[in-house]
């Protein structure tokens, strides 16, 4: 390849890489964020570590990978070997007014890189998704959803564990401090390659609610600092709030990113446990995996839907998205100019 060449391939290799990143993150940030000016971000985080990041999985776009972690979308937690939980906005499509289909989503976990593809990688497809019946789109209420997975994850990988879940509902009283992790923004501008953690602390819903009002709802809870300075965002959303070595929130929504007086809004996972467990159940008897990886039902296997307690919502035909028509738009006309 002459000297031409490489510099137009190198164009249109970087653009198309910043188009399919930014376009597939951008319908993620918050209708209430959009308000503000400021980036979001995750503000004074550190790089996570192994030990205490282990249930963090990254949600994917499968047609978004054509760089491996370029079709990260949002962040989970794995709570079972098979089984993933993460924010109903993550699934939800608002140009097309409809859930994402099962096939659309991969689960990758083993690495705190994620363009890093190695032997403790592990990807795995996702067979169905469950959504609260009574997810808001506009309002963020019940923004929770479970990923149920195409196989269990080996019980002798040992990259990857499940996080128990927190059943205590007056934490939302409390001053702990928790830790939130990602791959969103950094301070930089840029999404973060390598997985970042930060510590933000529970603030109570009437303190939270000083200048949220009413946005702050039951099954909500609140954490970050009401001075701002640390947060979590964009990139950010479905990842795991834990507190005391159990899941306690998943990234729901928030004005800006670690802007004064509003700190971050989180599913609160305690106020899910009931819910939680059904849809597992209810995946299991219609013949889902069980934790040991084998078929319940009489046909075994699973279907791919997005689905309301059961209910198939999803059945749509996946389409090529606007990334990459874009890209192969942009791509084709500088192979043409060069």
């Amino acid at each position: 390849m002459d000297f031409q060449g490489f510099f137009c391939y190198s164009i249109y290799t970087c653009l198309a890489f910043q188009v399919a990143q930014s376009t597939t993150l951008a319908h993620l940030k918050s209708p209430l964020e959009s308000q503000h000016s400021s980036e979001a971000k995750i503000i004074n985080g550190t790089e996570a570590l192994w030990d205490g990041t282990r249930y963090q999985v990254s949600l994917r776009l499968t047609a978004g990978e054509w760089l491996f972690g370029a079709g990260h979308i949002c962040g989970g937690a794995l709570i079972s070997r098979r089984t993933v939980l993460t924010a109903a906005h993550c699934i939800w499509m608002p140009a097309s007014n409809r859930f994402r289909n099962a096939s659309d989503l991969s689960v990758v976990v083993g690495n705190l890189n994620r363009y890093q593809r190695d032997n403790n990688t592990l990807v795995l497809g996702v067979s169905q998704i469950s959504v609260h019946r009574d997810y808001n789109a506009t309002s963020y209420r019940n923004d929770v959803a479970v990923l149920h997975l195409n196989a269990r994850v080996p019980a002798n990988f040992t990259r990857a564990r499940a996080i128990p879940l927190n059943g205590d509902l007056n934490l939302n009283a409390s001053n702990t401090v928790c830790h939130v992790s990602g791959w969103g923004r950094t301070e930089n501008g840029g999404y973060s390659p390598q997985l970042m953690v930060v510590d933000v602390a529970i603030v109570n819903r009437s303190q939270c609610a000083t200048n949220y009002g009413a946005l702050v709802h039951d099954g909500m809870i609140c954490a970050g600092y009401m001075e701002g300075g640390r947060d979590a965002c964009v990139g950010d959303s479905g990842g795991p709030l834990v507190c005391g070595e159990q899941l306690a929130g998943v990234v729901s929504f928030g004005v800006g990113c670690a802007q004064p007086g509003f700190p971050g809004v989180y599913t609160d996972v305690a106020s899910y446990v009931p819910w939680i467990n059904n849809v597992t159940k209810a995946y299991e008897d219609a013949g889902g995996l069980s934790d040991d990886g084998l078929g319940n039902g009489a046909n075994g296997g699973t279907n791919d839907s997005a689905s309301y307690n059961g209910t198939v919502n999803n059945s749509g035909v996946s389409m090529m998205s606007c990334a990459h028509a874009l890209i192969f738009a942009l791509c084709s006309l500088l192979m043409r100019i060069c």
